[in-house]
């Protein structure tokens, strides 16, 4: 299983991930403000995840 692969499924992973929380926050289906907030550090938190980490964690192994 190479490299690559890992990367893109992960990055599936964490795309279908973001649609859900954004599906939530955009249909409405957040109960209060505490809630609100959760959703959105949780998706900052992906983004970041997907952004940063996962693409210098691939660069760290092509280097290798």
């Amino acid at each position: 299983m190479s490299t690559l692969y890992i990367h893109e499924k992960l990055l599936n992973i964490l795309s279908q991930r973001e649609k859900t929380l954004t599906d939530q926050l955009v249909e409405g289906q957040v109960k209060d403000f505490a809630a609100f907030q959760e959703l959105r550090a949780r998706l900052a938190e992906l983004a970041n995840v997907k952004q940063q980490e996962l693409d210098l964690l691939l660069k760290r192994i092509e280097h290798e």
